[in-house]
């Protein structure tokens, strides 16, 4: 997890290590933590009984307090990421992208794939 100390360090050093001067701190991140390395802890006063949050286990929406969930209405925000197309599929942009070609994407199926979904391969 980044402390502001790790966060100076890494901004100031001339090798960009993230190690605090006066601790020695190495961090493993240059901003922020992930959340295997760190652990939210909150309140059950934090929380109303209306607020809704996923379960500790599996997708179930649900809503007030659970024991170990890191946030109340998602995942630790450092987690979250956004995806945007980069490029039009294809070599050199011109053409299908190879999952499609090879019929391997939702909707696009091929017959190979159809049995697969189906339990075709199982032995």
């Amino acid at each position: 997890m980044a402390t502001w100390k790790s966060v100076l360090a890494h901004e100031t050093r001339a090798d960009g290590r993230a190690v605090s001067a006066d601790t020695g701190y190495q961090a493993h991140f240059r901003y922020g933590s992930q959340q295997s390395l760190t652990r939210g802890w909150l309140q059950p006063t934090m929380m109303t009984d209306s607020l809704v949050r996923k379960d500790n286990l599996g997708q179930r929406i649900s809503k007030g307090f659970e024991i170990d969930v890191h946030a109340p209405n998602t995942c630790p925000k450092e987690t979250l990421i956004r995806v945007t197309k980069a490029e039009d599929g294809g070599m050199e942009g011109r053409g299908l992208w190879d999952p499609v070609r090879t019929g391997r994407t939702p909707a696009k199926e091929n017959e190979e794939m159809k049995r697969y979904l189906e339990g075709g391969f199982y032995v």
